[in-house]
C-alpha cells in the first residue's frame, strides 16, 4: 500500500497458527496452503521462527513462491545474535543470516533484532553491532529494557540509519519514537501478553501517530502479535483500512 511516496505494510507476526483455521482460514484448507491464502489479504508478514532456528534454503524459497511479487516480508533476527552473544562480535553470525534469508530477494523488508529485557543499555556494544549491518538494507531494533530509551540511543539509531521499534508489550511498553526515516510498530496485545482484540479508538490513536509522522520516514511497518482468537488478522485488516 502507498500514501504518496511513504510505504506502508500493515500485517500480522506469523500466520502459521493453528488456531486460525475456521477463523481465518477455510477449515478444509490445507496448511500448506495457508500463506498463499494470507496473501490474499495481507501484502506483507513478520516472520517469527527464524527468530528460533535459521529457516532452511528450501523454506526460503518457498516462501518466496508462494508469495505475490509485491509481497514483503518483515524478518525477525536470530537470537542467537541478540540473546546469546547479545549484540557482541557477530559478524559471522550477521553474514550467515542475511546469506539465509537472501532467497527472498526483492521481498525482503526491514529485519528486526529483538533484545532481551536484561539487556541494559550499551551504547558502545550497540554502535560496534550498527556498524555491521548491511548498508541499504532496512532494520529496527525493539529493545526491551527502558534503559535505552534515551536520545543518546534514538541519535545513535539516527546515525545509522535504523529505526527504532515502537511496541507496546504488556509492562514493557515503549515510547512511540521514530529514527532511521522508518516505523516498525508491533502490537503485542490488547489486554495481555499476545492476547485482546484492540478498540477502534485505541487503533485510530496510532493511526493518526502513524499519519502524523508518515512526512519523515520512507516506510511505516506494522505487524500484529495478539494471534489468539485471531485477533492479530482482524485488527490489522482495521488498523489498513483507517489509511484507506
Amino acid at each position: 500500500m502507498k500514501r504518496g511516496k511513504i510505504e506502508i505494510r500493515v500485517g500480522t507476526s506469523g500466520w502459521h497458527y493453528r488456531h486460525w483455521a475456521g477463523l481465518f482460514y477455510p477449515e478444509d484448507l490445507p496448511k500448506s496452503d495457508w500463506l498463499k491464502f494470507y496473501a490474499k489479504s495481507f501484502d506483507t508478514v513478520e516472520l517469527n521462527n527464524t527468530f528460533y532456528h535459521l529457516p532452511k534454503l528450501s523454506s526460503v524459497k518457498t516462501w518466496h513462491k508462494q508469495t505475490p511479487k509485491n509481497f514483503l516480508y518483515a524478518v525477525k533476527a536470530s537470537r542467537y545474535i541478540t540473546h546469546i552473544k547479545r549484540l557482541k562480535d557477530v559478524s559471522e553470525e550477521l553474514n550467515l543470516f542475511y546469506e539465509t534469508i537472501a532467497p527472498l530477494k526483492t521481498k525482503l523488508g526491514p529485519v528486526l533484532f529483538q533484545l532481551p529485557p536484561s539487556f541494559k543499555k550499551n551504547l558502545n556494544r550497540l554502535e560496534d553491532f550498527l556498524k555491521l549491518l548491511p548498508k541499504k538494507k532496512p532494520a529496527a531494533i525493539e529493545f526491551r529494557n527502558d534503559s535505552w530509551y534515551t536520545q543518546a540511543t534514538y541519535d545513535l539509531l539516527n546515525e545509522y540509519g535504523v529505526g527504532f521499534c515502537t511496541h507496546d508489550l504488556p509492562g514493557l511498553e515503549s515510547p512511540r519514537i521514530v529514527t532511521g526515516k522508518l516505523i516498525y510498530l508491533r502490537f503485542h496485545g490488547a489486554e495481555s501478553r499476545y492476547a485482546g482484540n484492540y478498540s477502534k479508538a485505541a487503533l485510530q490513536d496510532y493511526a493518526n501517530w502513524l499519519k502524523e509522522n508518515s512526512k519523515i520516514v520512507k516506510g511505516i511497518y506494522v505487524y500484529f502479535n495478539n494471534d489468539y482468537n485471531a485477533f492479530a488478522v482482524k485488527n490489522a485488516g482495521e488498523l489498513r483500512d483507517m489509511f484507506r
